[in-house]
C-alpha cells in the first residue's frame, strides 16, 4: 500500500466504515458490471457467511481459516470499491487475467496486501461486509417491486 501523491476528494454519499486505529475507509459505489462480477464470483467462492457475518457486524472472532477461505472474494470487493483519501492500494486489477480467475487472483492479492499493511483479518473481513452491503444496496429491485410502484405508487408489503 502507498500514499497517494494528492488526496481523493470523496463524495459524501460513499459508504463509510471505521476500522480502529485506521480511520474512516470510504467505499465508491458499484457499477453495474462490478455488482454482476462480484455475485458471479461470490456465488462460486467461500465467502458467504463470512461476509454475511460481517455485513452485520459480527466480524469478531473471525479465525484466520475463515478469513482465508473467503480471502479471494472479500479481498476482491474491497479492492474492487477502494476509495481511501490518502492511502491506495498497489495491486491493480488490469494486471491479471480477464474474468472471474483473474478476478479471485486479483482478491487474493488485495486481501494479502491489506494483512501486509497491518489490517487483521476481521479488519478485513469487516471492509468486505461494509462493501458487500454496497454491492447489494445497488442490485436494481425486483420487478415485481417495480411493477407495483408503478401500479400503486409504493412497493408490495
Amino acid at each position: 500500500m502507498r500514499d497517494r501523491r494528492r488526496p481523493l476528494t470523496v463524495p459524501e454519499s460513499y459508504r463509510r466504515v471505521e476500522i480502529e486505529g485506521k480511520g474512516s475507509h470510504p467505499l465508491k459505489h458499484p457499477r453495474a458490471d462490478v455488482v454482476a462480477r462480484v455475485f458471479g464470483a461470490f456465488a462460486s467462492g467461500s465467502a458467504s457467511s463470512l461476509v454475511a457475518r460481517s455485513a452485520n457486524g459480527d466480524a469478531s472472532g473471525v479465525s484466520l481459516w475463515e478469513a482465508a477461505a473467503g480471502a479471494d472474494v472479500i479481498g476482491m470487493v474491497v479492492g474492487l470499491l477502494w476509495s481511501h483519501p490518502s492511502r491506495d492500494l498497489e495491486t491493480r486489477r488490469r494486471h491479471y487475467d480477464a474474468g472471474e480467475d483473474g478476478d479471485l487472483d486479483y482478491g487474493d492479492a488485495v486481501f494479502a496486501e491489506l494483512l501486509s499493511d497491518g489490517y487483521t483479518d476481521a479488519d478485513v473481513a469487516t471492509l468486505g461486509g461494509a462493501a458487500m452491503g454496497s454491492i447489494v444496496d445497488a442490485m436494481p429491485p425486483a420487478p415485481e417491486v417495480v411493477e407495483a410502484r408503478v401500479e400503486n405508487g409504493r412497493a408490495p408489503a
